[in-house]
C-alpha cells in the first residue's frame, strides 16, 4: 500500500494523481481533446488487469476465471460464487504469479519466465534421453544374453549328436589295427554312419531354420 509522509494509507486521489502523473511522463497521455481522455486512468488499469488475466487463466478453468474476478474485487462470475466458491490468500496469489509476465509491461520479466521454461523442457528432455538410453543399453545387454544363450545351445546339441559318431570312429579305428573289419561288422557301421551323418545334417538345418533368423537379429542389435 502506498503511504503518505504521515505514514497513513494514501487516499483515492493521491494515487489518481500518481498515475497520472507516470503516465504523462511515459508519453502515454497528452493534451485533453475533450473532457476525458478516451482510457480512463485508473479503469484502464482494470481493465487491462481483467483482460490479461483472463486470457491467462491457468488451463482455461472455471476456477481460475472466479479467482481472477475475486482478484479484481467481485463477487465472481455469478452472485452466488462468494457462497459456494471459497478460496484463500495463498491461491490467489500462485494465480497471480502465473499471469505477472503478461502484466509487466518490460519484457525482462518475459525473458526471465522464458529462460526458465527453456530451462525446465531442456532438463525434462536431457532426462528422457538418459532414461531411453539407459532402456535401450539394458535391452541390448539382455539380447547378447540371450544371442550368447543360444548359441551355447546349439553348441551343446552339436555335441550330443557328433558323440555318437565320434565313439564309431574311435572303434573303426581300433579295429584297423587288428586283422581288419569283416564285412558283417562293417556294413552296419558305415549304415549307421550315414544315418547319424543325415540326422546330424537334419538337425543343423533344423536349428538354422528355427533359430537362424533370431540370431542374425540380436547379432544386429549387439552390433548396432
Amino acid at each position: 500500500m502506498v503511504q503518505n509522509g504521515a505514514h497513513k494509507n494514501a487516499s483515492v486521489k493521491i494515487l489518481r494523481d500518481r498515475v497520472a502523473r507516470m503516465a504523462t511522463k511515459a508519453g502515454l497521455r497528452g493534451a485533453k481533446e475533450s473532457k476525458r481522455f478516451e482510457v480512463p486512468a485508473m479503469n484502464g488499469f482494470r481493465r487491462f488487469w481483467n483482460k490479461t488475466c483472463k486470457e491467462t487463466a491457468s488451463g482455461d478453468s472455471l476456477a481460475s476465471l472466479i479467482k481472477k474476478e475475486y482478484m479484481m474485487g467481485h463477487q465472481g462470475l455469478v452472485s452466488l460464487d462468494q457462497n459456494y466458491f471459497k478460496t484463500n490468500l495463498m491461491e490467489l496469489a500462485t494465480e497471480y504469479i502465473k499471469v505477472v509476465p503478461d502484466l509487466t509491461i518490460e519484457d525482462s520479466e518475459r525473458l526471465r519466465q522464458s529462460n526458465r521454461t527453456m530451462s525446465s523442457n531442456i532438463q525434462k528432455l536431457e532426462s528422457e534421453k538418459d532414461e531411453k538410453l539407459e532402456r535401450l543399453t539394458r535391452k541390448v545387454d539382455d539380447m547378447r544374453r540371450e544371442r550368447d544363450s543360444m548359441r551355447q545351445e546349439i553348441f551343446e546339441l552339436k555335441k550330443q549328436r557328433e558323440s555318437p559318431a565320434m565313439d564309431l570312429l574311435d572303434a573303426l579305428k581300433k579295429h584297423s589295427g587288428t586283422d581288419g573289419i569283416s564285412e558283417d561288422v562293417l556294413g552296419p557301421l558305415t549304415s549307421m554312419m550315414h544315418q547319424l551323418t543325415a540326422m546330424h545334417k537334419n538337425d543343423l538345418e533344423e536349428i538354422r531354420r528355427e533359430y537362424g533368423a533370431e540370431i542374425d537379429r540380436l547379432k544386429r542389435a549387439a552390433d548396432d
